[in-house]
């Protein structure tokens, strides 16, 4: 693509690499750690028997960066680098057994929705952010980068995450369900619930049920704010 496009023209591209979703695809020559699956079984995995898989994952993983070092490279060869914006990240992560499960897409915990995000900007020294934010946060923080004038709120409700933001929570999505997640609890709110029914309180450092209906009380205000928010851009 870099070889054919016209250099002339500004681009956009989108690379989303596989290999570490499902079974975790490496070449035999990138099996760093050890000892690693050659295969396994989803539904008789446990704890125990996990260690291989993990290092079966973080092989993946270990793939992945070396094709990322060879596209930076290529960019940086082809004096580009500093005129491109280059965004690395994970659209989730994958839990393995650290809150008694493992594979997404089954709940809410830090193992499973806190990703890495590197983000190269021409003329920006390195910064690390520790402020919440979340994947919607790109779309403004790179239109503000290309001087977009429009306010952030004509097209989104997220954030440009390389400001210092103050916020409350952040949303985070699934197939059937969402979570409002803030400092020390996550919310799991059913995409199907009627006004509070079915929504549940976990605490984020176990992700354990919290009982506590008061605790849900005291955050009546961040549910409504969410479902509003959910909606605004519905046509």
């Amino acid at each position: 693509f870099l070889a054919e496009r016209d250099a002339k023209k500004p681009y956009f591209a989108f690379l989303f690499m596989d290999a570490s979703h499902g079974n975790y695809s490496y070449p035999k020559a990138m099996e760093k750690f050890k000892p690693a699956a050659h295969s396994f079984n989803y539904l008789t995995l446990t704890k125990k028997k996990v260690l291989p898989v993990f290092n079966k994952f973080k092989n993946s993983i270990y793939f992945y960066d070396s094709l990322v070092g060879d596209i930076v490279k290529d960019i940086k060869q082809r004096g580009e680098l500093e005129n491109t914006i280059i965004v690395i990240t994970g659209d989730h992560g994958e839990p393995f057994f650290e809150k008694g499960y493992h594979g997404h897409n089954q709940a809410y915990s830090e193992e499973e929705i806190k990703v890495s995000m590197v983000v190269h900007v021409p003329g920006k020294k390195h910064k690390v952010y520790t402020n919440f934010t979340s994947h919607f946060d790109l779309a403004p923080t790179i239109l503000k980068l290309l001087n977009v004038k429009n306010p952030t709120k004509d097209y989104s409700n997220a954030m440009n995450m390389l400001n210092k933001n103050d916020r409350d929570f952040v949303s985070v999505f699934s197939w059937d369900s969402a979570a409002i997640v803030k400092d020390n609890i996550t919310i799991v709110v059913p995409l199907s619930a009627q006004r509070f029914s079915g929504v549940k309180v976990m605490d984020k450092s176990t992700y354990k049920e919290i009982g506590d209906k008061k605790v849900l009380e005291d955050n009546l205000s961040d549910i409504w704010e969410f479902q509003k928010e959910a909606q605004k851009f519905y046509k």
